[in-house]
């Protein structure tokens, strides 16, 4: 059965050494509705066993200048007090190549935070060896060998009908190469590669389930688990776009639910530029996504009654 999760943002807050005014556009009341939607789809007891937590990602669509960021920060803020919250602005870290380090490193740390560990906590770490195996695992030594060896595409040489083909190929001194025990060694690679980098993924899942349930306990929280991934649209291109594929394909973990706040617009011209102008951004990001739920723009009408009133200021506008 659900808990009836009541958010008050009434009263001005400070945490996180930020200061958050009080809530003067009556958005607690979206948080609200959207934290037990997503619970909801999260962590539901009522379904049959071994299904009752899910993964599930929601997009947070809400143009530049509307409050995306104090929306997901108070948010993410008053949900830790019942459940593992994480949240991440990928602007800030996008100097980074690598979105998984930055999702990885957010997640440990702040879920330790949470749950009031220490730094070198064994509980909620990631083993060295699972690190170096997801770094090892990345494509790239077949195609170098192609290259270093044959100074050709990897894709032309395995997609060569026959050795005749192939069959002046050389070293960079010049010397005969046998392609057949190049082309045997380079496809076993290929496959060690790709068998190395599923289980990598599959163990790093379990690891961050661990944790997640570590918090949960330790704490005596709930699921699912929030992630927040806020800013995603500023970033660069290629980086946003890892970013949603990392999320789609490496987190889809049960029990953990990712809003990703976006200006949609502004990340479909961000996919368009790796893509190509004629590509359907739209129907892309539709894949990373199982619902989105838009954030409308403020009512300036809303913020009149707050502005001063001197004789001066009204002279002024």
């Amino acid at each position: 059965m659900q808990k009836n999760i009541f958010l008050d943002w009434s009263e001005k807050l400070k945490f996180d050494g930020e200061s958050f005014p009080r809530d003067t556009l009556n958005r607690a009341k979206y948080a609200e509705f959207l934290t037990h939607f997503l619970v909801g789809q999260g962590y539901d007891t009522t379904r049959e066993s071994g299904d009752e937590k899910r993964n599930y990602v929601l997009n947070l669509n809400s143009e530049w200048g509307s409050g995306k960021t104090y929306f997901l920060k108070r948010w993410s803020n008053d949900l830790k007090n019942n459940f593992p919250v994480v949240y991440i602005d990928a602007w800030q870290q996008d100097y980074s190549d690598d979105p998984l380090i930055t999702a990885i490193s957010s997640i440990i740390k702040q879920l330790r935070e949470q749950a009031d560990m220490p730094e070198n906590s064994p509980k909620i770490q990631l083993p060295k060896k699972a690190l170096g195996l997801l770094k090892a695992a990345a494509p790239g030594f077949a195609r170098s060998m192609a290259k270093r060896y044959l100074d050709m595409d990897l894709a032309a040489f395995l997609q060569a009908d026959n050795d005749s083909e192939l069959k002046d190929a050389k070293d960079g001194e010049g010397n005969p190469i046998d392609l057949s025990e190049l082309a045997s060694t380079m496809v076993k690679q290929l496959i060690d590669e790709h068998d190395g980098k599923k289980k990598a993924i599959d163990d790093l899942k379990i690891h961050v389930a661990n944790w997640v349930k570590t918090v949960t306990e330790t704490q005596k929280l709930s699921y699912p688990a929030f992630i927040f991934i806020d800013e995603l649209d500023r970033c660069r291109p290629s980086y946003a776009v890892e970013m949603l594929e990392t999320i789609k394909h490496i987190f889809d973990i049960q029990g953990i639910v990712f809003v990703v706040a976006t200006d949609t617009e502004q990340l479909q011209h961000a996919v368009k530029a790796i893509y190509g102008e004629g590509f359907d951004a739209r129907l892309y990001l539709g894949r990373f996504f199982n619902s989105r739920f838009s954030l409308k723009a403020p009512d300036l009408k809303s913020f009149w009654k707050y502005i001063p009133t001197s004789a001066n200021y009204r002279a002024s506008i």
